[in-house]
């Protein structure tokens, strides 16, 4: 694992979330020097530190270790993972509606 990429990662996604080093710190419940640390790959961040970094920035932890963001059909399990039948089933009609429209008025990719 490089830690040194991890941590500019970390530091992308902070200054991307608008936070400064002190308020992820806080947010995470560590002090400042350590995010530091952390962000310049001096020191190596523990797997319980990196998910608490992951729910404060909001970031998945896949883009923090490797750098790839997660594929969209992971953030659709996500998405439906705590829905009930029913919502499903309307999140699924609603997609194939807006897939449809998207195609039809020529702005799908």
């Amino acid at each position: 694992m490089d830690y040194k990429e991890i941590g500019a990662r970390i530091r992308e996604a902070r200054r991307a979330a608008g936070m400064t080093q002190e308020q992820l710190a806080e947010a995470v419940d560590i002090t400042p020097v350590y995010v530091s640390r952390i962000e310049n790959g001096v020191k190596r961040v523990s797997l319980s530190v990196l998910l608490r970094i992951t729910k404060a920035l909001d970031t998945h932890i896949e883009y923090l270790l490797t750098g790839n963001a997660p594929c969209a059909a992971d953030n659709l399990a996500e998405l439906m993972n705590d829905c009930s039948e029913r919502e499903r089933q309307i999140i699924i009609k609603i997609a194939a509606a807006a897939k449809d429209a998207l195609r039809e008025s020529g702005t799908a990719a």
